[in-house]
């Protein structure tokens, strides 16, 4: 089963990028900038049909949101959404298959949402 996840990175605070550094097994010092999220699984009768396409439905099934520090689950601080987890599902009949997605070509980006706004 594949779950895409999808983020709007605007919503990143800056602050939340940790960087750690290790020493891979080659000996080589590596430096990583990382930022910690939860991706959330709704419960089933909670998770919602996004749109039908030839048979098969784009099904929002969580949410991915930043991960909270202890202090901040201490306080109940409000959680900061930041994307959507969906999957494609093909329904056959009574059971259900999920679909292959051709990536022999790459896909083609209309408005690209990578662009140098991103804020880290």
């Amino acid at each position: 089963m594949k779950t895409t996840i999808t983020l709007d990175v605007t919503k990143l605070p800056k602050d939340r990028i940790l960087e750690r550094s290790y020493t891979n097994k080659a000996g080589e010092n590596i430096t990583v900038k990382e930022i910690r999220l939860d991706v959330v699984e709704m419960p089933e009768d909670k998770q919602k049909v996004l749109g039908t396409y030839s048979g098969a439905e784009l099904i929002k099934v969580g949410f991915v949101c930043l991960n909270q520090t202890k202090e901040e689950r201490k306080v109940k601080a409000q959680t900061v959404y930041v994307g959507d987890a969906t999957r494609f599902v093909e329904i056959e009949g009574d059971q259900e298959k999920y679909t292959k997605v051709d990536r022999s070509a790459p896909p083609q980006i209309v408005d690209d949402p990578f662009n140098d706004e991103i804020p880290f």
